[in-house]
């Protein structure tokens, strides 16, 4: 399988313990397929990581275009330690790509542990490792059903029109609950 990640690289998506993932990956099973794709002020640190472990199937790449990037993966692995709504994530499900992430913030709406993907707690490596190795081994018919359950849950919960009502519906309780007032009055 490849799985890989579509993001910023900073502290707050988790890359630390997706490398130390990586890195038991390999020592359990070999080589694991892992695309970096994206850019920030951690690359100089993955690539590094990437160097000293040997982590052959590894590779940071630049996004020009995040369907190419999602459509040469299997599965996100997405594990942010704060992360409100990650557009990376209902990006993934809309192509059928089953996600590994947190439970944090809006995270849980999107993806459903044993649906769509895995839910982990944040700061884990080793589930991390345990996530990526469930989907290694589960049988491909399962596989394709958890591809098939994402996309559906994109549609369910992340369509543009879906998305607009109940923001709409938000700002709708919002001016009830403070009584029609306008800003300032």
């Amino acid at each position: 399988l490849r799985f890989g990640i579509l993001c910023r690289f900073t502290e707050q998506k988790g890359i630390k313990y997706i490398l130390e993932a990586l890195k038991g990956f390999k020592a359990k099973h070999g080589d694991v397929d892992f695309t970096f794709a994206g850019q920030g002020e951690l690359e100089g640190m993955i690539r590094e990581f990437v160097d000293s472990n040997d982590l052959e199937k590894v590779r940071i790449v630049r996004v020009n275009s995040a369907v190419e990037v999602l459509s040469n993966l299997d599965v996100m692995v997405h594990p942010g330690l704060d992360d409100a709504m990650p557009v990376s994530i209902a990006e993934a499900l809309m192509c059928g790509l089953s996600c590994i992430s947190t439970r944090v913030g809006g995270v849980p709406d999107l993806v459903r542990d044993g649906v769509e993907g895995f839910l982990i707690e944040p700061g884990n490596s080793g589930r991390i490792l345990e996530c990526m190795e469930r989907f290694v081994r589960m049988p491909k018919d399962e596989f394709i059903e958890f591809s098939k359950r994402a996309r559906a849950r994109y549609e369910e919960v992340c369509l543009p029109e879906k998305v607009g009502k109940i923001v709409a519906g938000y700002y709708r309780e919002i001016i009830k609950a403070c009584g029609g007032r306008s800003a300032g009055g």
